[in-house]
């Protein structure tokens, strides 16, 4: 990941758009994956639970892939 463009470094306009876009993307990425690392986490410490991927109201399996949602 490119470092932060200083703003008295002379570059021309559209490159530094386009490193703030990058930079702008880069934090959207790293937050979605905090986002499904505090679920994983979630779900792993609930894991021992007797119930644990069973839905409450139906008795039924929950698919891993809703689990992880």
């Amino acid at each position: 990941m490119p470092k932060p463009v200083a703003s008295d470094v002379a570059i021309e306009r559209e490159s530094r758009m386009d490193a703030i876009n990058y930079q702008s993307v880069a934090k959207d990425g790293l937050k979605q994956a905090q986002i499904k690392l505090m679920k994983l986490h979630s779900v792993y410490s609930q894991l021992d639970h007797n119930d644990f991927g069973i839905f409450i109201k139906c008795d039924q399996p929950i698919l891993l892939e809703k689990i992880l949602m």
